[in-house]
């Protein structure tokens, strides 16, 4: 069965806001990666730039209304409403109606996959359903459960701590080699 992905459709009215959101969120984390390199934040992904950038070109080259789906339907949406922040003197009345009329479809379709995705996950055996549970909590962060450590773990943290009391950091060559035999 497949599932139907949110969908956001932006009108030819709306374009413009959209086109200035996106262009201003490209220019915000092509200022952080010149500020920070390669060590990304960990609430950004190296592949957000390309993706906005396709979105960028989508609203540019199609005209009257256009449609977005999945990861750009919602990096879109997050764009325009941290433009308004910035840019409220720009939006008139009927702009903020139709952005507004704009987030309530979107909210919608959200509420129906997440009630389609309900009505499939009753239909597992009990443990499935705790699994999916699990790991939606976990991702709304509403999950909190304390992680248990090893005794070999707490040893670590320990002489990790009294190292740091007597000021024994690790130099910076030694923090890059360590990153780089996870891949960091």
């Amino acid at each position: 069965m497949e599932v139907a992905r949110p969908r956001l459709l932006i009108s030819s009215g709306m374009r413009r806001h959209a086109l200035a959101s996106v262009e201003q969120e490209i220019e915000r984390q092509e200022h952080i990666h010149q500020l920070v390199g390669d060590d990304w934040p960990a609430d950004f992904d190296v592949n957000d730039i390309p993706l906005l950038k396709g979105i960028l070109e989508t609203l540019q080259d199609e005209h009257g209304a256009v449609c977005f789906e999945g990861k750009a339907s919602w990096f879109l949406l997050d764009a325009l409403f941290a433009y308004v922040g910035r840019n409220t003197r720009l939006w008139s009345t009927e702009d903020f109606r139709a952005l507004k009329r704009l987030y309530v479809d979107y909210e919608e379709q959200m509420t129906k996959l997440l009630e389609r995705a309900f009505e499939a996950a009753r239909k597992l055996p009990e443990g499935a359903q705790d699994d999916i549970a699990r790991v939606m909590l976990e991702l709304v962060g509403a999950d909190e459960a304390p992680v248990e450590l090893t005794p070999d773990e707490r040893a670590a943290i320990t002489a990790s701590k009294e190292a740091a009391a007597r000021g024994e950091f690790a130099t910076d060559e030694e923090v890059r080699a360590v990153w780089g035999r996870h891949g960091l």
